[in-house]
């Protein structure tokens, strides 16, 4: 499985606003323009972009020959008649990233930094604590762990409303474990559990590609593991 990758120039595409919006399809396009902020538009109309090319690139497909819907959760995915096509869709900051699979699957690409470790302090559960106060670069470590949650949360369609302390990736099998009894009430900190975590198998696995970078974090998660090659998208 490939991710797509895009470094886009926000400036340019504001610039090109409005020929690069014909180019999306009709849901994208709508998206793109509920933004006010131009900023905002431009990462939007990028991710478009990025998603139409990896489509194409990976099954042949051109915008005008399928639909993009929402699933329940929330979660776009691509229909051919009635054949779902599983996409997830990530950006931060200049850098958008999508994957393109035969079943649900969720990527998060991030570039964010934790000042003081108060996020992981207050949000992470105890074995992805032990995971960066150990590791040797522990701000990169915790990027790659929010990236890894993001991804899990993405593939599963849950969303925020599944405390990030509530689970983690094993680091040995990769797959995600999931405390048995956690308390959904939408809030990030509500792990109430009396008794001791006890940490079930999800049937989810993590995977990074090899080459790791300084400027940013990815992951996906899907229901087996997977060797990834990052393609690089240089124009769209």
């Amino acid at each position: 499985m490939n991710i797509y990758l895009y470094k886009f120039d926000k400036e340019k595409i504001i610039e090109n606003e409005e020929s690069l919006m014909l180019r999306l399809p009709e849901s994208r396009r709508a998206k793109a323009e509920k933004y006010n902020n131009p900023s905002v538009r431009a990462v939007s109309i990028a991710a478009g972009l990025l998603l139409g090319y990896a489509v194409k690139a990976e099954t042949g497909y051109d915008a005008d020959q399928y639909e993009i819907r929402e699933s329940e959760s929330g979660k776009p995915e691509i229909y051919v008649t009635d054949n779902a096509i599983h996409i997830s869709i990530s950006h931060s900051a200049n850098y958008a990233a999508v994957v393109v699979a035969d079943s649900p699957v969720g990527i998060d690409i991030e570039e964010k930094h934790d000042t003081e470790f108060r996020v992981t302090k207050r949000m992470f559960s105890e074995p992805d604590k032990e995971r960066v106060f150990s590791s040797e670069d522990p701000d990169t470590e915790f990027r790659q762990i929010w990236t890894e949650k993001e991804a899990y949360l993405k593939c599963t369609g849950e969303g925020i409303s599944i405390p990030m302390k509530s689970f983690f990736t094993d680091p040995e099998s990769r797959e995600v474990l999931r405390m048995n009894k956690v308390e959904n009430s939408g809030k990030a900190d509500a792990v109430r559990n009396s008794e001791p975590a006890e940490y079930l198998p999800t049937g989810y696995f993590i995977s990074i590609p090899e080459a790791r970078n300084k400027d940013f974090s990815i992951s996906v998660c899907k229901d087996e593991k997977l060797a990834l090659d990052i393609m690089i998208v240089s124009e769209l």
